[in-house]
């Protein structure tokens, strides 16, 4: 909606991915729900959390690209390449 409202500005919904962070470790420790514990852990057993600066780093590149439209969301994971520029 904003992204409608407000054309002259270039709004962008990022997920940033897992993001190996104090949050992260802390969700693991203090969950009461099995299922959350096991999807984090499984995710740091297999090595697919990202460090912070790998996050920031691949937002810079879908900035810099800009192949989204305005309001796009776009995950870490997502091809950029598949994204139209923006009229």
């Amino acid at each position: 909606v904003f992204a409608e409202e407000y054309p002259q500005v270039n709004v962008i919904n990022y997920s940033p991915g897992p993001v190996e962070t104090d949050m992260l470790k802390a969700l693991i420790g203090t969950t009461i729900d099995e299922d959350v514990r096991r999807r984090i852990g499984g995710i740091r057993d297999r090595e697919k959390q990202l460090t912070p600066e790998q996050t920031i780093n691949r937002l810079i590149d879908i900035l810099r690209e800009q192949k989204y439209k305005s309001g796009d969301y776009v995950d870490y994971y997502n091809d950029i390449s598949d994204y139209p520029l923006e009229p």
